[in-house]
C-alpha cells in the first residue's frame, strides 16, 4: 500500500475501528487462496466457520436437514480474499464481502471471476463497517466476522457498526482468538516465530480478547448469546477441530434482539 492510499484511509475512516497499521500489513498479503502459502491455515479454519454456521441454523430453525442458504443475505466484515464469501455463495446465499484493505477486495474480485456459477451472488466493496452501516442499516439476515475483531482498533465502534447492518431477529457469527497464555505461546511464538506458518507481525496479543469481554460489548449493543465453541488445531491432519477449550480460538453465535 501506498502513501496516497494511507493517507485516504486515515481521512477517511478517522476515529474509527479502522487501524492503519493493521491495513498495511494485510496489504502485503497475495496468497489468500494458496493451499500451501502463509495463509492455508485459513483454508481449513474457513470449513469450520461454515459448518459452525449451518449448525447453528439447523438446531435453532429446528431443520436438521438445512443444506443451503438460499434467500438469505449475508454480509462478510473483513473478508479478506473472499474465502467464506465464496463458500456462502455456494450454499446459495446472496453476500456483500467488505474489507478496508484495497489489495483484498481486488484479490477477491479477481478469484471470483474463477466461478461463474456464484458471480452474481457476491459483490466486494471497499469499506469500512461503520461507513457502510450507514448506507444499509437492518439490511441483512446474517453478519459474520471470522477473525477480524483481534485486528481492529476500537472494539466498541465496531461492534455497534456490525449490529447496525444487522435485522432485528438476525444473526451474527463471530470468531477471534482469547488473550491468554496458551494464545501467546501458540498464535504468535509457535505460528509466527517458531514454525513461520503465519507471517511475523500479523498478530498483537494485546488486541487478543475474551469470550466474555467481547460478548459483553455485543450485549450492550443489543446482541443475545447463543453459543460459544472453542477450537484447536490438529497438528497431525492440520485441520481446525472443535474443543472443550476457549483458551485461543473460538467462534460465537449471537441473535440480534433491538
Amino acid at each position: 500500500m501506498g502513501r496516497i492510499d494511507m493517507i485516504r484511509i486515515s481521512k477517511r475512516w478517522f476515529s474509527t475501528s479502522v487501524d492503519p497499521k493493521e491495513v498495511n500489513t494485510f496489504s502485503k498479503v497475495r496468497d489468500w487462496w494458496n493451499p500451501y502459502g502463509k495463509m492455508a491455515p485459513l483454508l481449513s479454519y474457513n470449513k469450520a466457520r461454515v459448518a459452525f454456521v449451518m449448525d447453528t441454523l439447523r438446531k435453532i430453525e429446528n431443520s436438521p436437514n438445512l443444506t443451503n442458504l438460499k434467500g438469505r443475505k449475508i454480509i462478510d466484515i473483513g473478508c479478506g480474499g473472499g474465502l467464506s464469501t465464496e463458500s456462502f455463495a455456494r450454499l446459495g446465499a446472496n453476500v456483500v464481502g467488505i474489507d478496508v484493505t484495497p489489495t483484498s477486495i481486488e484479490i477477491a474480485k479477481a478469484h471470483l471471476q474463477e466461478d461463474s456459477s456464484i458471480k452474481d451472488l457476491v459483490e466486494y466493496i471497499q469499506t469500512s463497517v461503520e461507513e457502510y452501516s450507514e448506507t444499509k442499516p437492518s439490511a441483512f439476515d446474517i453478519l459474520t466476522a471470522f477473525e477480524v475483531i483481534e485486528h481492529v482498533a476500537n472494539v466498541d465502534s465496531f461492534v455497534a457498526g456490525c449490529l447496525k447492518l444487522v435485522k432485528p431477529g438476525g444473526l451474527i457469527f463471530l470468531s477471534s482468538i482469547n488473550q491468554t497464555n496458551s494464545s501467546w505461546l501458540s498464535v504468535i511464538v509457535a505460528a509466527e516465530y517458531i514454525f513461520n506458518v503465519v507471517e511475523r507481525g500479523t498478530h498483537d496479543w494485546n488486541k487478543f480478547i475474551s469470550p466474555d469481554r467481547l460478548n459483553e460489548s455485543l450485549r450492550r449493543h443489543g446482541a443475545e448469546l447463543i453459543q460459544v465453541k472453542g477450537l484447536q488445531i490438529d497438528v497431525l491432519s492440520g485441520e481446525m477441530k472443535n474443543s472443550q477449550s476457549l483458551d485461543t480460538h473460538y467462534m460465537m453465535s449471537l441473535r440480534k434482539v433491538i
